[in-house]
């Protein structure tokens, strides 16, 4: 049996971590390009949602850049079907003051083949 390890940079909505999704996927695809400034897009994403690529995020949704350079909203549950638990991961960050959705992060997980 050997380790599958899987490299993805995603970064998770948390609802209160706007700047760093418009960071990672751009404010033109998450539909807050344009002359607003951070309040207008916070008031913005409170009344009407996030969506990314036209696709609406959900509080707890993962976004993943693909290769090809696009990004895709992932439900959190499919997330850790695809990459492995992320608890671990999150808890660890959490001792060591990581703040995970800053500007992404590269998730490694091992899972059994």
């Amino acid at each position: 049996m050997g380790i599958e390890c899987r490299m993805v940079d995603a970064v998770r909505w948390m609802g209160g971590n706007l700047k760093a999704m418009v960071e990672f996927v751009g404010a033109e695809r998450a539909g807050l390009a344009g002359e607003m400034n951070w309040e207008e897009r916070e008031e913005k994403v409170r009344t009407g949602g996030l969506f990314i690529s036209g696709t609406i995020v959900c509080v707890g949704d993962w976004i993943v850049k693909c290769a090809d350079g696009d990004f895709v909203v992932c439900p959190h549950d499919v997330f850790e079907e695809t990459y492995g638990p992320t608890k671990e991961i999150l808890e660890e960050a959490a001792e060591k003051r990581f703040e995970l959705g800053l500007y992404g992060f590269c998730f490694s997980s091992g899972r059994e083949k």
